[in-house]
């Protein structure tokens, strides 16, 4: 893989901490060394981030990479499609005989197969739902529990049973809508509200890459969120997506208050094209002191061969506030079934002292023979 550089020059800040980087060359997450910041990798599949083997996301080699030979794969069919059902009923194991488990489901009716949560989400075969009782087949699982572990049911596992898409689903108040994934949103542990000081900055950058034959949700994919509170007010979420449905848009609600679309000046539009790389990065300078609207936003987007030397979107004179959270990639708004894969790489977080700097983009990828 040959990639031109770009038609930029970044000079080192003369004040700067990186808080969080990942190009993934150990082929896991959280590979930087020692970061400020990390994403909640914890063996407890409920809870953690969505990541391992057939997850939402897990690390890939040789598919499409940046650096190293692999990158982060979003699936959006992974957890055994779990972020396709039109919502659904938890409910518990209550009996099993033989070959068959049954549960209460009153809410019916439901999908013809069951989600084990217990069991790292491998899914069973319903074979009759009556009167609001459901049993299915625990022979054979219809889908592997994912991370790698044995397919099993016992008394007590927690079950889920998805709503029937179009008949009674319960998303946004739509039979038709399916799982916001909002579990997919990957935020950073550590984030402290005094990280970024008045009149500094913080970059978050990551490249994307999405094949031309993925099947994306068909309202909006969020690329990250950030969230800002100024003293007294409520944290206000600055973010990042694709709008599905006006052919890729970039759109932005951004940190002054104003919603953005790109495609609204016909001589700037910006539309993510497929089977490329993409640069992005945010730059947010705060105000240089408290109740100040000095502070500024930048947007920097571009394809991986050309120019980035100027933002394509810029917001100044508002106030800021301080950091409260932030994320890599996010979730998604969709009534369709999505199919196929998105790819992150050379992620990179820093903060500033001088307002004019910026992360810029991977000039001379590292590509391994």
């Amino acid at each position: 893989m040959i990639m031109a550089p770009l038609a930029i020059q970044i000079i080192p800040a003369s004040s700067a901490e990186v808080l969080f980087e990942e190009n993934f060359s150990t082929k896991v997450v959280n590979s930087s060394p020692n970061p400020v910041w990390s994403w909640n990798v914890t063996s407890d599949v409920q809870n953690g981030m969505m990541v391992g083997k057939g997850d939402i996301y897990q690390v890939v080699e040789g598919e499409q990479f940046l650096s190293y030979r692999n990158s982060l794969q979003m699936d959006f069919n992974g957890r055994n499609g779990f972020c396709n059902v039109c919502g659904g009923d938890d409910v518990t194991v209550a009996s099993i005989s033989g070959s068959t488990a049954c549960v209460n489901a009153p809410n019916g009716p439901h999908e013809t197969i069951v989600y084990n949560k217990s069991n790292q989400f491998s899914t069973w075969k319903v074979t009759n739902e009556s009167n609001g009782n459901l049993c299915f087949d625990i022979s054979a699982p219809h889908q592997e529990p994912i991370h790698g572990i044995d397919p099993s049911v016992s008394v007590g596992d927690e079950i889920y049973l998805p709503k029937v898409c179009g008949v009674n689903g319960t998303i946004g108040g739509s039979t038709n809508r399916r799982s916001d994934c909002n579990k997919a949103i990957n935020y950073l542990d550590n984030v402290d509200r005094s990280t970024v000081g008045y009149g500094e900055s913080i970059a978050r950058r990551f490249y994307l890459y999405i094949p031309n034959e993925t099947q994306l949700p068909n309202t909006t994919m969020k690329l990250g969120y950030s969230y800002w509170q100024s003293p007294g007010q409520n944290a206000r979420a600055v973010t990042l997506k694709l709008s599905v449905q006006r052919d890729l848009t970039l759109e932005l609600t951004m940190p002054n208050g104003d919603k953005y679309a790109k495609s609204m000046n016909d001589s700037d539009a910006f539309f993510m094209p497929k089977d490329t790389w993409v640069y992005f990065e945010e730059v947010f300078t705060r105000e240089s002191s408290s109740g100040a609207n000095d502070a500024r936003y930048q947007l920097f987007v571009s394809e991986i061969d050309k120019d980035v030397s100027r933002p394509v979107v810029e917001a100044n004179n508002f106030t800021l506030g301080e950091l409260v959270r932030m994320s890599i990639a996010g979730n998604w708004q969709h009534s369709n079934e999505v199919k196929g894969y998105a790819y992150f790489d050379n992620i990179k977080i820093e903060t500033f002292t001088d307002p004019e700097m910026t992360i810029g983009p991977v000039n001379r990828p590292v590509i391994e023979n």
